[in-house]
């Protein structure tokens, strides 16, 4: 297994659902988010140039989304691991986005492994 730098539960406020009406207004998901540097930590040498800023990769996420609309986890999913891919050091990226919206559960989602 190689090093890993994660991001538990991201808040993301997303227009997201199938129905117009529930695009209508943004909806909190949580993301969390590992990533798989391309460095291993004992190379780093305790300096942040070398290894992955998770505010960074947050605050990233953050304004991607805020613009945009959804109608499926999956295709937003997909869209924040390329958008990872593309912009960080890491070979390899984690996802699960979790939606709060179907009764009697705690949450529903999707989880995928995208790679360089």
């Amino acid at each position: 297994m190689r090093d890993e730098i994660f991001i538990s539960s991201l808040r993301l406020d997303v227009r997201i659902g199938v129905p117009e009406a529930e695009r209508a207004t943004p909806q909190q998901l949580e993301v969390d988010i590992i990533m798989e540097p391309l460095v291993w930590f004992t190379a780093m040498n305790d300096q942040i140039e070398r290894t992955v800023d998770y505010q960074a990769v947050a605050d990233r996420v953050h304004a991607w989304v805020a613009n945009r609309e959804f109608r499926l986890l999956e295709t937003l999913g997909e869209a924040i691991a390329e958008l990872v891919l593309r912009e960080f050091e890491v070979l390899r990226v984690r996802l699960e986005i979790r939606k709060f919206i179907l009764p009697r559960t705690q949450s529903v989602g999707v989880r995928l492994e995208r790679s360089r």
